[in-house]
């Protein structure tokens, strides 16, 4: 295939996904399409395609191909019995084998033809799309710009192109006239691949799930013994018919690139307006405390605080006020590289707050006047993957928070960036208590704890609520459990898992395995296969005590979803050498600590001598020691050094020509040692180590700056710097400074923590070596 090809392919799905998301309504009586005209709405694909050759040996143009796209689809009128819609790409990525092919945002800078091809994109297409879903006579919008390029592409690709747009790439074949109900099932036929579009397996849509305001539907193929296994599932607005979510997994054997060979597609597709997905960590973490759990210690008071809400948290409001205060929005850096939203995440998940999404963002200048020009959040930034440090860099992860780059004077002008960002925080504490041999107990309105099974070294309880907790839901039920006199029993292990996660773990795929990596990350892709109902379920609680319980004292603190305004200071001033806005602070586990042990003179000693020879062992490092032969003597005319001991540790004694063993021969060997090494804290107004020159920024005495060269030297590290904290001592992020000596940070320092050395000792060793026999 050749490159103008493969981008052919590629925007065949992406404009196709986009046609292909504008079906099935929910009518009273059947699904069909139906929406408001002038409903516009983005939505976020990614598709990831590999291909396997059927022979072995054989060699594909490309195994792998890889999309993001961004598209808009507008219903723009009615047509006959139809909708017309227009869908446009605003973004789309595509690489393969690792390689970017195409990039809209390169497009715009690249040549006249690459101009006009992201023109061509953004203009996209349009349809007429029946109520049963299926789409007619796709035409591009703008012709001049198609015209344009049919000279510059190969013969018949544009027309191939044109072609795949009007096949329902993901819900081929139309809806189903039979009246809606769940377990309404209807079946796609198989559409055959070509060299440049993928083939499609035959499908089975299963409705699964009807409420007030979604439908959701199951997605399955053949499996090769025949029987149905699960691919996906489709999640539509049961108001209008809009696709709201989808994750289809499938492969289909197929001919392409003029090769048999197996494709396995992998496709996500969200409207903007709905929740980012959940991180694999999290997941991840979800279940393997449902598989293995984990053991509890209430008397240890780390884990009471743990284990036990409300886990020590401050106040959701405090805690908004002190990350408003370190929230930044870097601006484009010198390449131009959009840098974007610089979160302060320690604060979110050291307070159990979780961020969804931004639905709005205003931009103000330093006086909080609103300025002008285009402030719209990217229906691609992706603010849970701007949150969860532990997901790998991804397209989602990276796009920037604004639509629109800003103009060089909104750039000058900005001062904060205030956006409006929905949030789940954590709720009111509730307690019960469940005694043995009742049924069950009431935590606030809405949560029920009941007792599936109470024995002596076994209680399950299950922990349910209207509509259910979701797998990855983080209202977790402290346990303690009390003896028959009320005493606290605090050793336990325990067991939280989800009926959802259950039911999934039952199936053959997942039943009776190892619990292990490879299984986690198989029930995580099985959970990205369900739809957001089937991810949902009562928990379920398991307790293995030491000792029989007689009644759990039971703690939660469920959570809720809030609007919360935040405000990013523009940090480009800051980091430009300009006055320092706002804060950032560092966690105390991320600044690295410096253990220097104290050396004992009395550990050094001189060892072979009765073999004439001479090593000396040092206390402790030899970076903290210097040593040397006294008065500077000579052997046999060549000078006597010291040099680090060819085998083991230790110094070793020999001439400049290499002679080790001596003879006759008295010597003394002296040795100098940093014995202590102390960190200090100074107060940066109130100090001779340490000179104020702004709020921010303090410089060091020569005599200090000396101290910490060598220290990092007999640390063995290139440079060591001191921490400054604010007065309440917090440790400050570190900013470059200009000036000699000095030290900038990204909030007003108060005192400045750096090692010191504190005391020098030394020693002498008398040496005689025998004469010969």
């Amino acid at each position: 295939m050749t490159r103008t090809k493969s981008v052919a392919v590629l925007l065949s799905v992406v404009l196709a996904v986009g046609a292909g998301a504008l079906v099935y309504w929910q009518t009273r009586e059947r699904l069909a399409f139906k929406p408001e005209v002038g409903d516009d709405y983005a939505f976020n694909l990614t598709y990831q395609l590999d291909l396997t050759p059927d022979k072995r040996g054989t060699r594909l143009p490309m195994r792998e191909m890889h999309m993001d796209a961004l598209s808009r689809s507008t219903v723009t009128g009615r047509s006959g019995g139809g909708f017309e819609v227009e869908t446009g790409v605003d973004f789309l990525a595509f690489d393969s084998d690792g390689r970017e092919v195409v990039n809209t945002r390169k497009l715009d800078h690249g040549s006249d033809r690459k101009r006009a091809m992201a023109r061509l994109l953004r203009g996209g297409i349009r349809q007429t799309v029946d109520p049963q879903g299926v789409a007619h006579g796709a035409e591009f919008v703008d012709a001049e710009t198609l015209a344009s390029l049919e000279e510059d592409l190969p013969d018949g690709a544009l027309a191939q192109l044109s072609q795949s747009m009007v096949q329902m790439n993901l819900f081929n074949g139309g809806l189903p006239t039979a009246p809606l109900r769940t377990g309404l099932t209807w079946q796609s036929p198989a559409v055959t691949g070509s060299n440049h579009s993928a083939a499609l397996p035959a499908m089975t849509y299963t409705v699964s799930a009807v409420d007030a305001d979604t439908v959701s539907v199951d997605v399955t193929q053949p499996s090769e013994d025949g029987t149905p296994d699960k691919v996906g599932y489709i999640l539509f607005e049961r108001g209008t018919g809009w696709p709201l979510q989808a994750t289809l997994d499938y492969t289909v054997h197929t001919n392409m690139m003029d090769h048999a060979l197996v494709a396995r597609a992998r496709i996500n597709l969200r409207r903007a307006d709905q929740p980012s997905p959940v991180p694999d960590l999290r997941y991840e973490h979800m279940v393997r405390m449902a598989l293995e759990g984990f053991p509890v210690d209430l008397s240890n008071p780390d884990t009471r605080r743990y284990f036990l809400p409300p886990f020590g948290i401050k106040p959701a409001d405090e805690v908004l006020d002190a990350f408003n205060s370190e929230l930044m929005w870097m601006p484009p850096n010198d390449a131009g590289k959009e840098e974007g939203l610089d979160i302060p995440i320690r604060w979110l998940t050291e307070n159990f707050i979780d961020p969804l999404k931004v639905t709005s963002v205003t931009l103000r200048d330093a006086s909080g006047a609103t300025l002008s020009g285009p402030s719209a959040p990217n229906p691609r930034f992706d603010l849970q993957a701007r949150i969860s440090a532990d997901w790998p860099p991804s397209r989602r992860a990276t796009a920037p928070l604004l639509k629109e780059p800003l103009n060089d004077g909104q750039l000058k002008a900005l001062d904060t960036l205030e956006m409006t960002v929905e949030t789940s925080v954590p709720d009111t504490v509730y307690e019960g208590t469940l005694k043995k041999g009742a049924a069950s107990v009431k935590l606030g309105d809405a949560i029920t704890v009941s007792v599936d099974s109470w024995s002596p070294d076994r209680i399950v309880l299950r922990v349910s609520r209207p509509g259910g907790f979701r797998v990855k839901d983080w209202t977790f039920l402290g346990v303690i459990p009390r003896d028959a006199e009320g005493n606290e029993l605090p050793s336990y292990h325990y067991t939280a898992s989800n009926t959802a996660l259950e039911r999934l773990m039952a199936t053959p795929a997942l039943a009776d395995r190892e619990v292990d990596n490879e299984l986690l990350r198989d029930v995580v892709d099985a959970l990205r296969l369900q739809s957001p109902a089937q991810r949902r379920g009562d928990k379920r609680i398991t307790i293995e005590p030491d000792a029989p319980v007689d009644s759990l004292q039971l703690k939660v603190m469920p959570v809720k979803t809030v609007s919360q305004t935040w405000v990013a200071h523009n940090a480009g001033f800051t980091l430009s050498g300009g006055p320092v806005v706002g804060e950032r602070t560092v966690s105390e586990g991320l600044i690295r600590s410096w253990d220097f042990q104290t050396l004992n003179m009395d550990d050094a000693a001189i060892e072979g001598v009765g073999h004439h020879q001479l090593r000396l062992r040092m206390p402790g490092s030899t970076s903290r020691c210097e040593a040397g032969v006294a008065d500077a003597q000579a052997y046999k005319g060549y000078s006597l050094k010291l040099y680090p001991a060819r085998y083991g540790s230790g110094l070793q004694l020999q001439t400049t020509n290499g002679l080790q063993f001596f003879y006759d021969l008295s010597l003394g060997i002296t040795l100098r040692c940093v014995t202590e090494i102390e960190m200090t804290t100074v107060d940066v107004d109130h100090s001779d180590l340490v000179k104020r020159i702004d709020a921010n920024t303090v410089q060091l005495s020569d005599n200090a700056r000396q101290q910490l060269d060598r220290v990092a030297d007999m640390a063995m590290v290139s440079s060591m710097d001191p921490v400054g904290r604010r007065a309440d001592g917090a440790a400050l992020k570190q900013l470059e400074a200009s000036g000699t000596n000095q030290y900038r940070f990204w909030g007003e320092v108060q005192t400045l923590t750096l090692p010191r050395i504190s005391k020098r000792e030394s020693r002498t060793f008398n040496v005689t070596f025998e004469p010969l026999p």
